[in-house]
């Protein structure tokens, strides 16, 4: 009789973090392997010119030339045998390089190369440090619930605010009918209209997040130290931008900058930020962490109505991504290649033949599909999508198609059927939330969005050699964002106010 070996359970941590290591392993084996591949070249291709070179390693060094090529053979079979003999094992995390350690029960991702050239800056930051990212775990949390249930009365600075909601929701009580991102526990109407769209269903496209610019006056240090809080506070501005798809830009005031919206199609004058409210988003596969946070939401009563009227649009509304999994770019590829598609959303309840509207272009660029969201803004007749963007509905529209032509005239009752290929999943928001431009002193000043349901844990990790203490800015996310992290001992921070 012998004892089983008790296999060890893993975590969604350990699982990332094992792909991690077995990836780096095909990459070194890879490189070793053009090493030698280009070494043994230099040598055939000597030889083949030179009659002595030839002499010299088939002839004198004969033992030298075969020891060459059997150890060359024999060193990829074992690194070949050590891939694919890997086991992965359970983490050490007292082992584990604590640049990419995540909040306590969240999930660490990995992005790819092409998502991060196209999405960060990395020309004022390494593009390593947006390889990993933390998100919360669907499986153990619900942003939603959470948002609802984060009654800080007394403080309303400490309550979390919601983005990525739907661009417009009538509750009472609200100015012009506009939704505010701050819940009202005390209004009943608000909180049967936040039960309408803070659904499980939905729940992984939100974003809980709070203004960073809020907390000037916290304390976000051990020691308690003013000046340090207010360090670490303009550092979280940064970071907050930069995860969120910015990018720093100078201006010709060499002592000044601003941040641009790395996902904008155009780029308009830095001396005019106001630019901004003419310009849409591309997206590579990846939605923009947080869509709708600014302050300076437009409330005319143009924009609350959304009045879908053909003859007087409503433009201020752009389109966004939110999920790729019906889009089939090898079956796009083949019917139309790689060249610019228009994309059109479906109102499959509409019998007539204008049963759709034009809301974007997917296009390639750079080795990858992108969508590009109409510059000029959206129009939608006021016939189309009465359940999707009226009645506190989600404004997400599910089904879309994709043609190389425009079209004006036919209708989709059935889509599948004509052979068309269907498009990504599209949400609608509005194009004063996420502002193209922020100078440098509207950053230290006007609402700033540090997300709490997703983080880049390196980019952090790179702001915190100028502390003295250990992890000062993860922690001092921890403890804004009422985030545990145990790896880090953030628990020891007390969030206290400074007095005026």
């Amino acid at each position: 009789m012998h004892d089983k070996k008790i296999e060890p359970v893993l975590t969604d941590y350990d699982i990332t973090i094992n792909s991690i290591h077995r990836e780096n392993m095909f990459k070194g084996t890879i490189t070793v392997c053009i090493v030698y591949a280009i070494f043994a070249f230099i040598l055939i291709a000597i030889a083949y010119f030179s009659d002595n070179i030839r002499d010299l390693l088939f002839d004198r060094f004969l033992p030298f030339t075969l020891i060459y090529i059997i150890g060359t053979i024999i060193i990829i079979l074992i690194f070949i045998y050590y891939i694919v003999s890997f086991v992965p094992k359970k983490i050490d995390k007292n082992k584990l390089d604590n640049s990419i350690s995540c909040p306590d029960y969240w999930k660490l991702e990995i992005l790819d190369d092409n998502i991060i050239d196209n999405n960060f800056d990395t020309t004022n930051y390494n593009k390593k440090l947006f390889k990993y990212r933390c998100v919360m775990d669907d499986n153990v949390f619900n942003k939603g619930a959470i948002y609802k249930q984060d009654l800080h009365a007394t403080d309303t600075t400490l309550q979390y605010k919601l983005g990525n909601k739907p661009a417009i929701v009538t509750l009472t009580g609200k100015t012009n009918g506009k939704y505010n991102d701050t819940y009202n526990n005390s209004d009943e109407t608000d909180k049967a209209n936040l039960t309408k769209f803070l659904t499980e269903e939905n729940d992984k496209y939100y974003h809980l997040y709070k203004d960073i610019n809020k907390f000037k006056n916290y304390n976000l240090i051990y020691t308690n130290n003013r000046i340090a809080s207010s360090n670490i506070q303009k550092d979280l501005i940064e970071a907050a931008l930069i995860m969120n798809n910015y990018e720093k830009k100078p201006t010709s005031d060499a002592s000044s900058y601003y941040y641009q919206d790395k996902l904008s199609i155009t780029t308009p004058s830095p001396i005019n930020p106001a630019l901004s409210s003419s310009t849409g988003l591309k997206n590579y596969l990846n939605s923009p962490n947080n869509l709708t946070w600014a302050s300076t939401l437009s409330t005319t009563a143009a924009d609350v109505a959304f009045d879908k009227d053909d003859s007087n649009p409503d433009i201020n509304y752009l389109s966004v991504v939110y999920d790729w999994s019906t889009f089939d770019p090898i079956l796009y590829n083949d019917k139309h290649g790689k060249t610019a598609t228009n994309v059109y959303a479906l109102d499959e309840t509409i019998t007539s033949a204008a049963n759709f509207a034009k809301v974007g272009r997917i296009e390639y660029e750079n080795g990858n599909y992108i969508f590009k969201s109409l510059t000029d803004g959206i129009t939608i007749s006021n016939t189309l999508f009465g359940t999707k963007i009226s009645d506190n509905n989600n404004y997400y529209l599910d089904k879309t198609i994709i043609k190389t032509v425009e079209d004006t005239l036919s209708g989709y009752q059935n889509p599948d059927a004509t052979g068309l290929v269907s498009g990504p999943k599209i949400r609608l928001y509005n194009k004063t939330e996420r502002p193209i431009q922020i100078p440098k002193q509207s950053a230290l000043d006007d609402q700033i969005p540090l997300t709490c349901s997703s983080l880049y844990p390196s980019l952090l990790a790179s702001k915190e050699d100028r502390y003295s203490e250990n992890n000062t800015l993860r922690c001092a996310y921890s403890k804004i964002c009422n985030i545990p992290w145990s790896d880090l001992h953030c628990n020891d921070i007390t969030l206290n106010k400074y007095s005026a």
